[in-house]
């Protein structure tokens, strides 16, 4: 025969150092520039498609089967790529994920007439998994052809790609890269068809991952040779470079060569290795802060779950022991009895408003009919800045000595002779309006501040669930979204509410609920006491003796284990 051995065998069986890969990347690309002046598009460059002449030792490009001619955009004839193909050597853009099982339905529907039973085999998807779980699957946007050779495009759940010399360029950056480094860029069978799903995906999302590229190129000692792979191989088909300028121009392809243009063409280079090493750092930083962030956001998930469960069993477990009664805890109390819910047209409104805001620094006037539920945003604020103010000056000592601290804390909060008690859903959020309550404090307004410190732990537990959002709802606010220009000053109140213990601003509650002490003059026993001891009174259920009313609210959970909620939610 004419020729005496393909790339794959002569790799392999001679080892070339970076001097022989120089000649037959030179010889290759030659051969890739005939075909794109004769306006060809191989479609399937790989080492064993390449094979080298006995007579002259020089290397051919053989098997056409998957070439296509180029047809410049707007051409009256249609070309595409993906007809043949070896998937392991193809550029991201001709690799379909199939996320959904309709897209799914109609691949599958579109292959099913297909006689062909290795092609229908080559083209079947590849699952890719995650922890034993499918979370999508892959194909090459390949297709069908009529009796007369022309693409059959109807019923597929992808475009198809026209032929295009950047799909060669690509696929000579896949065959430099194994050339330089030895290894193969993805993870491929003998016919260097993708090895399963894990291996498409990794087409699929090149570039995504900047510290996988950092360390990959990184593989490749010669510089030049580097920077001629990272150019072959760019997500964007159209920022590969063309053959001849890589022929002419690049350094990996002109060692030989000292002129001062060459010398340009090298500065050029580094410049260029020098900007994607940055580039690559400062997205591999940008997402090391990320991941950090995420990390941060899990913890803070994770602990806020364990610090409400531990406090729900904690006050719970308080109450039960204490009285035998089952209760809700969370509730707020408010000089001013609220509105009746607001109805569908306001809360457009108010979610109106946050649209017209997103995104902008302008300021959007508020209407006259939503100054209440501004108030209402307000009012959960003015009880959080109230919560931190106290904070700083209650400290352990007598239960008596911590309630006169609050007392004097939130004195011009309690005004006037009546204040009104209004239990919270805590699925929902919402005050509850019902027969009965909410509950009105006639004066003396003494147990308000025995009251407070059970309130804060509501307001936690509604701020966890939440954030901002869930405070406010607990006063009335009836949107699932707040303007931002109404959460002012918000931040700095709330961040007591995110300690260690549902109760820690009041060290004395705190103290004691961390030891789990039973101590009679304990500051949540006598909290829980005084709260317990006012629903056995005003409650319409309980003052007559029967059971708890408590507007409408039932308890669900496991009251052995102390996770309680109270809802209206009963399915």
């Amino acid at each position: 025969p004419a020729a005496d051995r393909n790339l794959f065998q002569m790799f392999h069986q001679e080892q070339p150092k970076i001097e022989a890969v120089r000649v037959i990347l030179r010889q290759v690309f030659e051969a890739v520039k005939h075909l794109h002046e004769e306006k060809l598009m191989h479609g399937d460059i790989k080492m064993g498609n390449i094979m080298r002449f006995r007579i002259d030792n020089r290397l051919c490009l053989i098997d056409l089967d998957a070439s296509a001619r180029i047809v410049p955009p707007g051409g009256e004839e249609e070309s595409f790529a993906g007809a043949k193909f070896s998937s392991a050597v193809l550029p991201p853009e001709m690799i379909k994920r199939i996320d959904t099982e309709e897209q799914l339905e109609e691949f599958n529907n579109y292959w099913e007439s297909e006689n062909d039973a290795d092609l229908k085999e080559k083209v079947e998807p590849k699952p890719y998994k995650k922890q034993g779980t499918v979370k999508a699957r892959y194909v090459v946007k390949s297709f069908r052809t009529d009796e007369e050779g022309k693409p059959v495009k109807e019923g597929l759940p992808y475009e198809l790609k026209r032929a295009s010399e950047n799909i060669d360029l690509w696929s000579l950056g896949v065959l430099a890269f194994t050339l330089l480094t030895g290894e193969k860029l993805i993870p491929s069978t003998r016919d260097d068809d993708c090895a399963s799903g894990a291996a498409m995906h990794i087409l699929y999302s090149w570039g995504t991952q900047p510290e996988v590229l950092s360390e990959l190129f990184k593989k490749i000692d010669d510089n030049a040779a580097r920077d001629l792979v990272q150019q072959l191989l760019q997500r964007d088909p159209a920022k590969r470079p063309t053959i001849t300028s890589l022929l002419n121009k690049h350094p990996f392809f002109h060692p030989e060569r000292d002129d001062e243009e060459m010398k340009g063409f090298v500065q050029q280079m580094n410049a260029r290795l020098e900007d994607i090493d940055n580039t690559l750092h400062s997205q591999a930083k940008q997402l090391e802060i990320m991941n950090a962030n995420n990390l941060v956001i899990k913890k803070l998930s994770d602990e806020s779950k364990s610090e409400l469960f531990h406090t729900r069993h904690e006050l719970l477990k308080s109450i039960f022991e204490a009285t035998g009664v089952k209760t809700p805890t969370t509730f707020i109390i408010l000089n001013y009895k609220l509105p009746p819910k607001a109805s569908d047209e306001k809360v457009k409104k108010i979610l109106d408003l946050v649209a017209a805001e997103d995104g902008s620094d302008v300021s959007v006037d508020l209407p006259d009919d939503l100054q209440e539920y501004r108030d209402q945003v307000e009012a959960g604020i003015k009880w959080s800045k109230r919560i931190k103010s106290i904070n700083s000056k209650v400290a352990a000592g007598e239960v008596g000595t911590a309630f006169e601290i609050i007392k004097e804390g939130i004195k011009d909060l309690i005004s006037g002779n009546e204040m009104y008690l209004y239990l919270i859903d805590e699925l929902t959020g919402e005050p509850i309006r019902a027969d009965g309550w909410p509950i009105t404090i006639t004066g003396p307004l003494e147990i308000v501040p025995k009251l407070f410190p059970l309130m804060q732990v509501g307001m936690r537990a509604m701020f966890f669930c939440d954030g901002k959002v869930g405070l406010a709802r607990m006063f009335g606010f009836p949107a699932k979204r707040v303007p931002i220009a109404w959460l002012e000053g918000a931040q700095e109140s709330v961040e007591l509410l995110k300690q260690e213990s549902s109760v820690e601003g009041f060290s004395v509650v705190h103290d004691e609920v961390k030891r789990g002490s039973e101590e009679e003059k304990s500051v949540r026993g006598a909290s829980l006491r005084e709260f317990v001891d006012f629903l056995g009174k005003k409650d319409p259920g309980l003052k007559d003796g029967k059971t708890g009313h408590f507007a409408g609210l039932q308890r669900i959970g496991d009251p052995d284990q102390g996770t309680a909620l109270w809802t209206m939610l009963t399915d």
